[in-house]
This record gives structure tokens, sequence and C-alpha cells, in this order.
């Protein structure tokens, strides 16, 4: 089970360290290549941002400190002084912090400052265990660089690791996937996030879209895919407690959670999101325009948008139904407010179509609802 009580008091943070080596040919991120002292000058920048909200949370449990990139990884020293910071600001002995890691920039040396500096959770972008794939997508390590990089972390304590995969690779079949599961096991990871290939635009594989969808399989395999992967790793003691979160017992993601029960988190760093209180907004996806607007003492936000009570309500539902667990229709109402009638109506239709499960007053998805969320969800948030 997943712990979802909401608390108005709870935060999360997420930085964005947009600084990369190479960007590769799939992402559609913000980032920039990789030079120390820009990276120093950022890391300054970051805590003036913090600055320019710190008193509005004042007395806020941080359930989680995530640093995601970009790859945060290439700056460990940064990240060692960003935690300092936020020790003269919080009580991070319950805190979740998680670093993202690429596989070839794991090494002993990264690891103990990591650890040292209270980094408690690591999430590495393995992607595939297959070398051929791996090329395929750009990647610049080896599946015996990931297989290593978790090895000399768990050596030195650092136990709570996830790993990202993604499938609909080009060129991947099935056999593939298979594959890749029947060496997880042996990695004893504690957690899994699973991602099927997507083409967006402003990436170089959106323009060499024709040719890389001619190479990649249709949805029905596709779905053939995920299939086995929910299969196998709930063979090997994973549990699916979100659509496509997979965890050990007792290692959910804190940081993800959040996303799906609306606790409010604040996203520092150029081309960040945040959530606080029913507004969603993004900072400028620019290092020089954030870093300036920071240092004149502005938010740097590019986009705002402060949703309507009904409209934050039916969002945060749908959220809901991401976790496998779904949601309790009273505890959502007394923790959120009410629902409207229409909702009702439209959840029992889901239900009579056999995309959602219920009992008693709880609602969550069903296996065929899981493969068809992105049709669910504007039907519950309409």
């Amino acid at each position: 089970m997943v712990t979802t009580t909401f608390s108005p008091n709870n935060l999360s943070l997420y930085i964005h360290l947009p600084f990369c080596r190479k960007k590769c040919p799939y992402c559609s991120f913000y980032v920039i290549p990789y030079k120390e002292e820009v990276a120093n000058q950022y890391i300054q920048t970051l805590k003036a941002e913090w600055s320019l909200y710190a008193s509005q949370f004042k007395g806020c449990h941080l359930v989680s400190l995530y640093f995601g990139g970009g790859t945060p990884s290439l700056h460990p020293q940064g990240i060692s002084e960003l935690i300092t910071f936020f020790k003269g600001y919080f009580d991070l002995s319950q805190t979740e912090i998680t670093v993202e890691v690429n596989p070839e920039d794991g090494n002993k040396a990264l690891f103990t400052l990591l650890k040292q500096s209270g980094v408690n959770r690591l999430s590495l972008g393995a992607q595939t265990l297959s070398n051929p794939l791996l090329h395929q997508i750009g990647r610049a390590h080896s599946t015996q660089t990931t297989e290593s990089s978790i090895k000399q972390a768990q050596d030195l304590g650092l136990t709570n690791i996830s790993i990202d995969l993604m499938t609909e690779i080009p060129d991947q079949t099935l056999s593939d996937v298979a594959n890749t599961l029947d060496k997880i096991e042996a990695l004893n990871v504690t957690h899994l996030s699973l991602y099927n290939l997507q083409i967006e635009k402003g990436t170089s594989f959106y323009k060499h879209k024709k040719a890389i969808l001619a190479k990649t399989v249709d949805s029905s395999v596709g779905a053939q895919m995920l299939q086995t992967c929910v299969e196998k790793l709930t063979q090997i003691g994973f549990n699916r407690y979100e659509i496509s979160a997979f965890c050990k017992p007792g290692f959910t993601s804190k940081h993800n959670v959040g996303y799906w029960i609306g606790r409010d988190f604040l996203g520092l760093g150029a081309s960040s999101f945040s959530y606080l209180k029913g507004r969603r907004f993004q900072n400028v996806a620019n290092i020089n325009k954030y870093e300036k607007q920071v240092l004149a003492g502005i938010k740097p936000i590019s986009f705002d948008e402060q949703l309507s009570q009904k409209g934050s309500l039916l969002e945060l539902l749908a959220l809901h139904l991401r976790l496998t667990e779904g949601f309790c229709l009273n505890a959502f109402e007394q923790q959120h407010g009410q629902l409207p009638s229409s909702t009702y109506r439209e959840l029992e239709r889901l239900v009579a179509e056999g995309l959602v499960n219920k009992q008693d007053s709880s609602f969550a998805l069903s296996s065929k609802g899981t493969l068809f969320f992105d049709d669910v969800a504007p039907r519950v948030i309409a």
C-alpha cells in the first residue's frame, strides 16, 4: 500500500541541474553542455532563487528533495553544497534525498561524496540492459557499466536504488525486453520506473521521426512489452504502485507519490515546474535569462496558471487514479472538497465499461484501464 495521506504542511523540492556531456537524441528536457564554472555560478543562483520563496515555507516538512536534470551526477560538489544549504531551513533527517546518476558517472568517489552529503536514494538512467539498444538511443554507457555502478553504490551503503527502463526502442523486440528483465533480479534494486519511448518535438529523433517509427514496434506489441514487464517484475518481488512505477515493499518513491496526491512541490532552476495550492508555473528555459531575473530579485517564471477550484479538484482526482490502489471517494472529499455530481456519474460509467474497478467507495483502474489511462483521465477531468 502507498501512504497517500495529504498534509498541507508537506513540501517537496525539485532542483533542475541542466548540465550534460551531450544531449540524448530522444531527450526533450532543457539541457546545456557542462562547464564547471557555469555550474558553480548556477548553484549560487539556485540558492538566491530559494531566498525568493523561503519565507512562505517556514514550518513546512520537507518530504523529498530531488536533484534531476540534465545530469546531476556531473556536479556532485554542487549537490553537496545545496544539501548543506537546505539544512539551514529544514530538518532533513527524514527527508528522501534523490540524485539522478548516469551509469557511466558511477564510481566510488561519487557515491562516497553523495552518501556523506546525506543522499539516501539514487535514480540511474539505465534505459535498457542491451548494449545494441543503448547504442540505438545514443547512450554513452553499457550494460556492464550499469551493473558495476549499482554494485559500487550498494557496497558503500547506498542501497535504495531506482532504475529507469524504456520500451518501444527502435529495433527492440519482446525477446530484448525479456532478456533485460532476466538481468534485473540480480541487480537487487529497490525501485523501477518504466517508460515507453516518446518521440517529442525539439528532439533529434523527431527530426528523423519517419525512420525511427519504421524501426519501432506497433502499439499492440508495445502493450505486450508492458505486460511482459508487469508479469516478470511481479514475479521477482516488485509491487506496481503506480502506472509506470514498481518497487520492492517499503520502497515507494516519496517524491513521485507527491505528484499523484497533490503535495505542494517547488521546482528550482531553469525550466523547472512547480505546483503550489492549485497554481502551476514554470521557470524560463534559458540559463542566462534565469540567472539575470533571479539576481535581480525577480521570480524567473515564464508560464503561470491558477487552476479553478473545480479544475484543481478534478485534475487531482485523475492523478490519484494513477496509483494502483486508486482512492477512497469519502476520504478524498474530506481532504480536498466535494466533487460535482457529474463526476460521480462518469466514474460509474467507467466502472460499467470495465476501465475502473469499484469496491465500496473506493475506485481504482482495472488492468484494462491502466492501458488506457490517457483516455480515462480526460473523462474524469471534464
